[in-house]
């Protein structure tokens, strides 16, 4: 019935329409008839389309299964238990779907993660707080949301293993600091304890405190401290990197071009996307 309606409704005001373009009397009501039959049929076509087209577009609820990253199991029957890391610092890229199904890929820094226990008693990873690239803030990730990771263009499979192997940060001069643990040989630096004298101390470093700041698609350590027994003495001491003036290696005299790579080893290869 609805269709009859929309029909004679088109056919009338075409044939209207011809009267105002001219159309002679004894022609109007066949014009009328055929234009205004196409113009239903076309429009009638057109819903069809659409219609499929909406029915055709699949969430990505549809395409991906959650709880990749936790034993296949869903927030709802995770049970939140005692673990996880504070302070930590573990650069990642994920494929993440959000609480309004959209998907999107983010490289985010986790500064901290609770674990929660699967009905069958495994511990999985539950919520990352992380800064987001993306947002440009932090923000707080469900691990059994997260549908793709990769760090350091190395595709993830074990996220809670990986979370667990993160260095620790802090926060120095304002700024998250990474505290990297190192095993190098002692090295004899020279550094500025009171300007304008530099004295030259003997140091065995366990570990060097970096930031890193993104230049396009590279992440660029810049070395802020080292710490690390000073001349054999017991207590640890903490030594700014911009008051170290030479460096050399104790075992050989050798001097050390650039501390931070001797000490960090080469910069970051660029993150990429990971593959789904």
């Amino acid at each position: 019935m609805n269709f009859l309606l929309s029909l004679g409704a088109i056919i009338f005001l075409s044939y209207l329409a011809c009267g105002w373009i001219g159309v002679t009397e004894s022609s109007r009501l066949t014009v009328a008839i055929v234009g205004g039959g196409i113009l239903w049929a076309l429009g009638t076509m057109g819903n069809i389309i659409n219609k499929k087209s909406s029915q055709g577009e699949k969430s990505p609820t549809g395409q991906f299964r959650l709880g990749r990253y936790t034993a296949g199991v869903q927030e709802a029957d995770l049970s939140p238990t005692m673990g996880g890391r504070c302070d930590i610092f573990c650069r990642l890229t994920i494929g993440y779907l959000d609480a309004k199904n959209d998907f999107t890929i983010r490289n985010i820094d986790v500064l901290n993660y609770t674990v929660a226990a699967t009905p069958d008693g495994e511990i999985v990873p539950y919520y990352l707080m992380a800064f987001c690239e993306m947002r440009q803030a932090k923000r707080t990730f469900r691990a059994d949301r997260i549908l793709e990771c990769s760090t350091e263009n190395r595709k993830v499979d074990d996220l809670l293993g990986v979370l667990q192997k993160a260095p620790e940060s802090t926060v120095f001069d304002r700024k998250i600091t990474i505290l990297q643990p190192v095993t190098v040989p002692a090295i004899i630096i020279e550094y500025q304890f009171r300007a304008p004298k530099f004295q030259r101390i003997t140091v065995r470093s366990d570990v060097v405190g970096y930031t890193e700041q993104k230049v396009k698609t590279n992440y660029i350590k810049n070395m802020v401290f080292i710490e690390g027994r000073v001349d054999e003495k017991d207590d640890d001491k903490l030594l700014k990197a911009d008051r170290i003036q030479n460096a050399w290696r104790a075992d050989n005299n050798e001097p050390i071009q650039d501390l931070q790579s001797f000490l960090l080893g080469p910069q970051r290869k660029p993150m990429s996307v990971p593959n789904a």
